[in-house]
Formats: structure tokens, C-alpha cells, sequence
């Protein structure tokens, strides 16, 4: 993301704005949010995912347990380098939350494209207990483009599992390897109504 500055006498300018100063911002503002008017925010889950790197993440797929997105806030296709993105769902039939995957392709020396990929799982408030679920993996592309021919059905089947494991679970730690670069994935979960589920993807 951009912010944009004026300085008197001078051309309009962009200054970088990095994901981990949106998500601090986010957590400022939460109680702002929770006092705003939601229709149903005991099933919402709200996903904010911000990319402290520079690498280019693309949507594999999302799945509703039972419910919809809503249309003011849809998964995005992309995540930019030093991006944060938002996703609201709405638990509407009676199921207990959201799962969404992205994914990166990066070509590694010695075994040639992998794929790296994340799904997170994230529960609607007062359906099921507070809980954030996450899963990662890195595998040849041709594998996982085998496996994910249809990217919402893979995440899916991942989401259905992870929400399986049950029990109360308000924080997921993950570590992705890319060759010579590690990434360390963070998922909180806010305990509030509506539910907001904040992933923060970073360099270790």
C-alpha cells in the first residue's frame, strides 16, 4: 500500500507504507470497529492479512462453512509486496466460519518451481469456540496444481479438516521455507464479535 504526501511547493509524492504498520493500525482502531453497526456480527468473520515481504501472493481459493461473502469486502485475487488486504464472511446457514489460501510459485535451483501456500481458518463468533486454525506447505507446482485443479474445493477439504480439530485456539504459528528465505506466518484471533482473524506474513 501507498500513503500520499503534499509538501508545499513540491510534486505530490508516495511513501511506502509497510503491512505491519496497517495491522498496528487495525489494532488501534478495533474498538472504533466493534462500536460501528454490524447486521449480524456474532457470524461474522473478518480476515486482515498483511504481507511484510516483498513477494507476490495469489488467491488458490476460499470456502464458506456455511454462509457468504459479503460483497463489500471478497477475497482478493493478489496480495502485493508490503500489502494488507481484508475479507469479511458471513456465517448465514448455519455454519461456523470461513477458510481462505494463497499461494506463491518461485523457482528453486536445484528441483526446479515449487509452491508455497497457506490456508487459514478463521471461526465466527458464538457458532463454535473462539478459534483461528492455520496450514502451510511447500511442494512442486505440478503437484499442487494437481491437487488444487480447483483451488476453493482444496481449500475446502484443508478448511473442514482444520476446523475438526476443535477446541479453543486464539493464535497459529507456521515457518515457510523458500530456498534461501524463510517466512514466519502469525494468525490471531480477537475473542470479539465480530470475529477478526489478523495474519501476518514475515521475514525471519
Amino acid at each position: 500500500m501507498a500513503g500520499f504526501a503534499t509538501n508545499a511547493g513540491s510534486p505530490p509524492h508516495s511513501t511506502p507504507i509497510r503491512a505491519h504498520d496497517i495491522l498496528g493500525a487495525f489494532e488501534a482502531m478495533r474498538g472504533d470497529l466493534g462500536a460501528m453497526p454490524h447486521p449480524a456480527p456474532a457470524q461474522q468473520v473478518e480476515f486482515v492479512i498483511a504481507n511484510d515481504t516483498e513477494l507476490t501472493w495469489h488467491l488458490m481459493g476460499d470456502a464458506l462453512h456455511a454462509g457468504d461473502w459479503l460483497e463489500t469486502a471478497l477475497p482478493p485475487q493478489v496480495i502485493a509486496g508490503f500489502q494488507a488486504v481484508g475479507a469479511t464472511a458471513e456465517n448465514s446457514a448455519g455454519g461456523v466460519g470461513a477458510s481462505i489460501g494463497f499461494r506463491h510459485d518461485f523457482h528453486d535451483e536445484s528441483v526446479g518451481t515449487l509452491s508455497a501456500f497457506f490456508i487459514v481458518f478463521g471461526a465466527c463468533p458464538k457458532s463454535t469456540a473462539d478459534r483461528v486454525e492455520l496450514y502451510s506447505g511447500v511442494m512442486p507446482k505440478r503437484a499442487l496444481d494437481g491437487m488444487a485443479h480447483d483451488g476453493s474445493e482444496f481449500v475446502l477439504r484443508i478448511g473442514e479438516k482444520l476446523e475438526d480439530r476443535g477446541g479453543d485456539r486464539r493464535a497459529q504459528h507456521t515457518h515457510i521455507t523458500l530456498g534461501d528465505l524463510d517466512l514466519a506466518l502469525t494468525a490471531t484471533y480477537s475473542g470479539t464479535v465480530p470475529g477478526v482473524v489478523e495474519l501476518a506474513i514475515t521475514r525471519v
